[in-house]
C-alpha cells in the first residue's frame, strides 16, 4: 500500500512538471499579447520603431529562443553580450520543458497503467492539487521576490533582460504581467481539468477494468 502511495505522489509531481512545461512550451512562442500590448500603447509614436519592426525583432529573440535561429540578438540591431547569454539561458530552458513534457508524459501513462487496478484516479486528484498549489505559490512569489516583482507588477525588464537599451525600448509596459497572467491562469486550468477527471473517473471505476 505504501509502495502504490509514494508512486502515486511522484506520478502526481511528474503531472505538475508536464504540465507547466507544456504551458511554457505553448505560450513563448506565441506573440498575440506582444503585438496587442504593442499597438494599443501607440509605442510606434514614443520609440521611433516601427510595429514591424519591433515585432520582428521579439519574433527574432523567441525564434532564437525555441532553436530555431542562431543566437543573435536582436534582429534589426547589434546587441550585447549580456543579452545573448540571457538568450542561451532561455533556450536552455525551453529544451529541457521539452524534454520534461514529452519524457513526463510517457512516465504517467506507464505509471497509470500499473495502478490500473488501483484506483488509478487518485494521482488525478493528487496531481491537480499540486498543479494549483503550485500557481498559488507561484502567484505570492511575484509579491514577495523582488526581481519577479519588479519584472512582472513594475514592467522593469532590465533587472532580468539586461540593460538593453533598444530591447527596453520595445518591450511595452505590463507585457510581464500579462504574460504571466497568462501562464498562470493555463495552469490553474489544467488543475482543474485533472480534478474534473477525477471526479469522473471515480464514479465510473470498476476494479479490473482501465
Amino acid at each position: 500500500m505504501k509502495k502504490n502511495l509514494w508512486l502515486k505522489i511522484i506520478l502526481s509531481i511528474i503531472i505538475m512538471l508536464s504540465a507547466v512545461t507544456a504551458v511554457i512550451l505553448l505560450l513563448l512562442p506565441r506573440r498575440e499579447i506582444y503585438n496587442y500590448l504593442y499597438e494599443q500603447q501607440k509605442l510606434e509614436l514614443q520609440t521611433q520603431i516601427s510595429t514591424f519592426e519591433a515585432e520582428l525583432n521579439y519574433d527574432g529573440l523567441i525564434q532564437q529562443i525555441i532553436g530555431n535561429q542562431k543566437i543573435t540578438g536582436l534582429s534589426t540591431y547589434d546587441s550585447g553580450e549580456r543579452l545573448n547569454q540571457i538568450l542561451i539561458w532561455m533556450q536552455q530552458i525551453y529544451q529541457i520543458s521539452k524534454w520534461i513534457c514529452g519524457i513526463g508524459i510517457l512516465l504517467v501513462v506507464a505509471g497509470l497503467l500499473l495502478l490500473r487496478n488501483q484506483k488509478w484516479y487518485d494521482v488525478l486528484k493528487l496531481g491537480g492539487i499540486i498543479t494549483m498549489a503550485l500557481s498559488g505559490c507561484t502567484a505570492l512569489a511575484i509579491f514577495l521576490v523582488r526581481p519577479l516583482r519588479l519584472f512582472i507588477l513594475e514592467s522593469q525588464y532590465g533587472m532580468l533582460l539586461g540593460n538593453d537599451p533598444v530591447l527596453l525600448e520595445i518591450f511595452p509596459r505590463d507585457w510581464g504581467l500579462y504574460t504571466c497572467v497568462a501562464g498562470l491562469s493555463g495552469i490553474l486550468l489544467i488543475g482543474l481539468s485533472l480534478l474534473i477527471l477525477y471526479f469522473v473517473s471515480r464514479r465510473s471505476y470498476k476494479p479490473h477494468k482501465f
